[in-house]
């Protein structure tokens, strides 16, 4: 049999279509990456009371890039982290694992061209919540090649009851040109699987939280220092829940504005790609003055609105009194960047607002 370049073609957008629609690969999109770096965190970090990043916020945009060491060295390496944690309250789940793929850096050069530097799967170890004197343990890593790649791991319960799980690139450092870089991107993709499959499924019960983020080196192969001379935190995004479902975690040193005029990677300008999915709808958009309206066919009457400066600072919220629209007259904001999200209904919907 035959076939033509064009039933190939339409072939493998089918294959596409329903690897997205079943969940088996996390579309990193634009506004999920601003989300990671300006929305408030899910919840706070499980051991980490009276530490200022143990809140699980985002750090501040923009970040120095590239960035000196407390003795005036440039750091001339980098690699990307992320770490996983149970909320302050605990977490009830014995028979569920964080499982963790594709994790990757992307340096932005002078040029404006996002170049890829670090991908593949994480290494890592359990490390004491608050990282009191960087002790750490094995943290039971679990290989999921036969389960959609990347590893696994059990946090915060049990054996590793006031640990995290602190990882990095599996591949090492990568080296920097300090005259030729303006920022840094990491990425993961995450989700919550079963342990024991001959035992309950309580990933409904799980609640762990992850954070993307990089670290400055002053090499590829020094080792921490006590005086924090030999690397420095770039940043972090937000702490936000795993899910049964796979999804992505992004740190950018970029403002909003930046990332949206040019996203790194593989980065999709979309929010999304799957059919029949809800979305939410604002008009008009670039916003100058009069009446601002959000639409969506998840609004319900007591559905919340809330919108965020790029900074991650609340400066409304509303609950809608109608079903499938909400206006707001003569809002009194700013230009710049705003982000929209509609809570409610079982259903979380974020979307970006530019104002004029």
């Amino acid at each position: 049999m035959k076939f033509n370049l064009l039933y190939i073609i339409i072939l493998l957008i089918q294959v596409y279509t329903n690897i997205v629609s079943t969940g088996l690969f996390a579309q990193n999109t634009v506004q999920t990456i601003i989300n990671d770096m300006a929305l408030l965190p899910d919840a706070a970090l499980h051991g980490t009371e009276g530490l200022s990043w143990g809140t699980g916020e985002a750090s501040p945009q923009p970040m120095p890039c590239p960035a000196k060491n407390n003795q005036g060295e440039w750091f001339e390496a980098t690699t990307n982290w992320g770490q996983v944690y149970i909320p302050r309250e605990g977490s009830p789940a014995t028979n569920t694992r964080c499982q963790v793929r594709n994790l990757i850096t992307q340096l932005l050069d002078g040029n404006g061209n996002w170049v890829q530097i670090q991908s593949g799967n994480a290494a890592g170890a359990a490390f004491v919540e608050n990282f009191d004197g960087n002790a750490s343990i094995n943290a039971g890593i679990r290989s999921e090649s036969a389960n959609g790649g990347g590893i696994s791991v059990m946090v915060g319960i049990g054996p590793w009851t006031g640990y995290n799980f602190h990882y990095w690139s599996s591949n090492g450092r990568a080296v920097i040109d300090v005259t030729n870089i303006a920022a840094i991107f990491t990425s993961c993709e995450a989700r919550l699987i079963i342990d024991d499959i001959n035992e309950p499924d309580d990933r409904a019960m799980c609640k762990n939280l992850l954070q993307m983020g990089g670290d400055w080196w002053l090499n590829t192969t020094i080792g921490w220092l006590p005086d924090w001379s030999a690397n420095s935190g770039i940043g972090s995004g937000r702490a936000k829940w795993v899910t049964p479902e796979w999804q992505s975690f992004n740190m950018c040193t970029l403002l909003p504005e930046q990332i949206i005029a040019n996203p790194p990677l593989g980065v999709s300008n979309i929010q999304q790609t799957q059919k029949n999915v809800s979305v939410l709808n604002i008009y008009p958009n670039p916003f100058k003055s009069g009446m601002l309206t959000i639409e969506s066919d998840r609004i319900k009457t007591n559905t919340e609105i809330t919108i965020y400066s790029s900074t991650g600072n609340l400066i409304y919220k509303s609950k809608s009194e109608k079903n499938r629209i909400i206006t707001i007259s003569d809002p009194d904001f700013k230009s710049g960047l705003y982000l929209v999200k509609l809570t409610g209904n079982n259903i979380s919907l974020t979307t970006a607002l530019m104002v004029e």
